[in-house]
């Protein structure tokens, strides 16, 4: 068993782990959500899939695009995040 707990399976002869999406959960502002919502209800997707693509395509930046992108979002809500520690 790996370390993180996931059991290996076999198949065809080969060891993996199974893949076993993550699942995460943050708080929107008001502004923030409605904004999200207008947005998949315009392209015809799931609020939950557009907000996670928008992660992925986040991830996918080059690295020093997405640390300034972290960097700008943890000082924008520098505030909330003391409030809610």
């Amino acid at each position: 068993m790996p370390l993180d707990g996931r059991p290996i399976g076999f198949e065809g002869g080969r060891a993996y782990i199974p893949y076993r999406p993550m699942t995460i959960s943050f708080d929107l502002t008001g502004d923030a959500e409605r904004q999200l919502a207008e947005i998949a209800k315009r392209l015809n997707v799931p609020l939950r899939d557009l907000a996670a693509a928008a992660v992925r395509d986040l991830l996918s930046l080059p690295a020093d695009d997405f640390e300034r992108a972290a960097r700008h979002v943890l000082a924008k809500n520098e505030a909330l995040y003391r409030r809610l520690a």
